[in-house]
């Protein structure tokens, strides 16, 4: 969800330049910078940017340099006179030249009136060329993000195929489980009884196996674990909004792989679940880029 866009071009108010960025977020901020010509157009502004963004953390700016507007400012000539006269007493009575120029006498407040029909406006539409830049520069935001979440998505299926292969590994490997500790089993016990001249107990042995087996079956969790990974590519594949769907399928995940390690003893299947662990956090962290 990282971009950024611009936009710049003549308006109304003047020579305008927008500027949209974003940066990764779980929900959807916005803040606005607006010179003073631009008071009171950020609630459309906020609404213009909400109907194209869903997710991130989005300034949107603007630099205008404004048009001199006719009758934007008038010179109170008996004002201008007063002021005058004022000046040069002053500098008289002080023995000072006086040398007054037009520019000393126009610093002083009130000899320049500002036009009384510019008011502040709390809230009002952008004027047309102004929402035209804005949308422009919204528009290269979001080329942008396309082309960094086609990226993104790439990666994010790289991941997920690695998370598939290390599933088939810990699958494969479930079955042994329960022979290999069949075999120690009766090794262990036979060594046990040869030192007592006693036979082995059949049916000892087949409950401690069934019992050993049900502790460490983790069928369940990696067929829930093989749903959630199918889940998660026909996110992908389906596109739209996908970044919470996809935030709550990873908890799952990181659930079903942290079980699996705790109920399995095996060496194999433990290193398979620290790589899983991994993969699902580098997932978690790419999944915070995709809308």
């Amino acid at each position: 969800m990282t971009g950024a866009g611009s936009a710049q071009g003549s308006t109304e108010l003047g020579e305008l330049r927008v500027e949209a960025r974003s940066v990764n977020g779980r929900n959807l901020l916005i803040k606005c910078r607006l010179p003073g010509e631009c008071q009171g157009m950020e609630p459309r502004l906020d609404l213009m940017v909400r109907q194209r963004l869903k997710r991130g953390t989005v300034s949107l700016s603007m630099d205008l340099s404004p048009v001199a507007q006719a009758g934007e400012a008038a010179i109170d000539a008996a004002a201008f006179a007063r002021v005058h006269d004022l000046l040069a007493k002053l500098a008289s009575d002080n023995g000072m030249p006086q040398d007054i120029r037009v520019g000393d006498v126009l610093a002083i407040p009130g000899v320049i009136q500002a036009n009384n029909n510019q008011k502040v406006r709390t809230s009002w539409e952008p004027p047309a060329r102004v929402s035209a830049l804005v949308s422009q520069a919204l528009d290269a935001l979001l080329a942008c993000r396309a082309e960094e979440g086609a990226g993104t998505l790439l990666a994010v299926r790289e991941h997920l195929r690695c998370l598939l292969d290390k599933l088939a590994e810990i699958r494969q490997r479930a079955p042994q489980m329960l022979e290999q500790h069949r075999s120690k089993l009766i090794q262990r016990v036979n060594e046990f009884l040869e030192t007592k001249a006693m036979q082995l107990d059949e049916q000892s042995l087949v409950k401690e196996l069934a019992v050993y087996a049900d502790r460490v079956d983790i069928s369940e969790e990696l067929q829930r674990m093989q749903s959630h990974l199918d889940r998660f590519a026909g996110h992908l594949d389906q596109g739209g909004e996908l970044g919470r769907r996809l935030e709550f399928l990873l908890q799952e995940m990181l659930r079903e792989v942290n079980t699996i390690g705790s109920k399995s003893p095996d060496v194999e299947v433990a290193h398979a679940v620290v790589d899983m662990k991994s993969e699902i956090e580098k997932l978690r962290e790419q999944a915070a880029n995709l809308e």
